[in-house]
């Protein structure tokens, strides 16, 4: 779920039971209005923890009418109705009535992953890549600002934090910013930040997907920086950063990506809308995506924040931790996700 985001780059399954707590959410660290934010429901969420946007069918038809500026000025009608709305309802009761009778994305808590893949039930990649396509085609178009798992939105507005870490990066590197974009769909991140980061001197954007999502992109990616790889090792590089958004927890084994991308030495590591929470354990519950989007269940894992950043210890720094944008409705709660900015430890 950009997730959080759906899952991209997996060899993974795909469940559902009802959620409880994980624990409490993650204090993080940064400017007095982040913290705020983080104990608030203002971020918006990932799809398929998406309450906001339009249908692509909606977007699809606009398009071939088409009437680009009616489609904006209805989404802009929609997202004032909705701040009206939050404006008028209290969060914790926002978030009651939401866990009440709105749709439960996690559901369960499996002991190890094979139980929870066992659990988990539909996922049809090819109609998700095809519906992700048409997604994109409307934002290179000018017709939506961005799109997450092919929900479009407008107006644009970028990830704050996300892109505050990308700028740090490149400000390290001269104004360069060479990314390796894991579980990066089309370019849903570059699409979205790419009128923010067209100042630097130079921009390298290449994605790490599964073998259906690589052989659709270049035809998506003419005129940019983007390139598709099937792994990190057939990456080509060099790479300033690699960054992960909304994809290590839907991956099987994500201690052992992690060590990986470590000894591959990559210079920063920047991680995106993690689920991580205080004194509970690790958990593996499963994810249900609402039809409206498409349909698909799979696994996630919901990190214990301490032991998360244990494996960085002797190789990576903390340079910033920052509010994310998802929110990961679990049970009656609903839990902030963090940014996680780390930079390799230069060698005695």
């Amino acid at each position: 779920m950009e997730h959080g985001r759906t899952p991209r780059n997996r060899s993974r399954g795909h469940a559902c039971v009802r959620g409880h707590g994980v624990g409490e959410p993650a204090v993080a660290r940064g400017t007095a209005a982040a913290v705020a934010l983080a104990g608030t429901s203002r971020a918006s969420r990932l799809p398929p923890a998406v309450a906001r946007g339009q249908s692509i069918e909606r977007l699809v038809d606009s398009a071939v009418a088409p009437r680009p500026a009616v489609l904006v000025q209805e989404a802009g009608m929609i997202a004032r109705w909705k701040r009206m709305a939050s404006a008028l309802v209290p969060a914790p009761l926002r978030t009651l009535v939401r866990a009440a009778v709105g749709w439960r994305w996690f559901e369960g808590s499996y002991t190890n992953w094979a139980d929870a893949q066992a659990a988990s039930g539909c996922y049809d990649g090819d109609a998700i890549v095809t519906r992700v396509a048409a997604a994109t085609q409307l934002v290179r178009a000018g017709v939506a600002a961005y799109e997450r798992d092919g929900v479009c939105f407008t107006p644009h507005v970028p990830e704050a934090g996300l892109l505050a870490a990308l700028r740090t990066v490149a400000a390290a590197s001269g104004s360069r910013l060479r990314v390796l974009d894991f579980g990066g769909a089309l370019g849903t991140t570059y699409w979205r930040h790419r009128n923010e980061l067209k100042d630097l001197c130079e921009l390298g954007w290449d994605i790490v997907e599964q073998a259906r999502w690589v052989a659709r992109g270049p035809a998506l990616a003419g005129g940019t920086p983007l390139r598709f790889f099937p792994s990190v090792a057939a990456a080509t590089g060099p790479y300033d950063v690699l960054l992960a958004s909304t994809t290590i927890q839907y991956l099987p084994a994500p201690a052992a990506a992690i060590e990986e991308w470590m000894d591959a030495g990559f210079p920063w590591l920047l991680f995106n809308n993690l689920p991580l929470h205080a004194g509970a354990p690790d958990r593996i519950a499963v994810q249900r995506v609402p039809p409206s989007i498409y349909l698909a269940n799979y696994p996630v894992w919901f990190f214990n924040r301490e032991r998360f950043l244990a494996r960085f210890d002797g190789r990576y720094d903390l340079v910033t931790e920052f509010v994310a944008e998802a929110v990961w409705p679990v049970g009656w709660r609903s839990y902030p996700s963090t940014g996680l900015l780390l930079r390799r430890k230069e060698a005695p």
